[in-house]
């Protein structure tokens, strides 16, 4: 998986889940989720409108 969450080099496949950090008991692992996926979305927002 690259930085942006790209899966095996397919263009269509990005992958946002709470596997790629640690989680830490006192906070929700729902926060990481939101983070990742929000930081994926930036990069297809600007992928697809340059």
């Amino acid at each position: 998986m690259t930085n942006e969450g790209r899966c095996h080099e397919l263009d269509n496949l990005y992958i946002a889940d709470t596997s790629v950090f640690p989680s830490c008991s006192r906070m929700g692992p729902g926060l990481t989720a939101i983070a990742i996926a929000l930081r994926r979305s930036n990069h297809l927002d600007a992928r697809l409108h340059g």
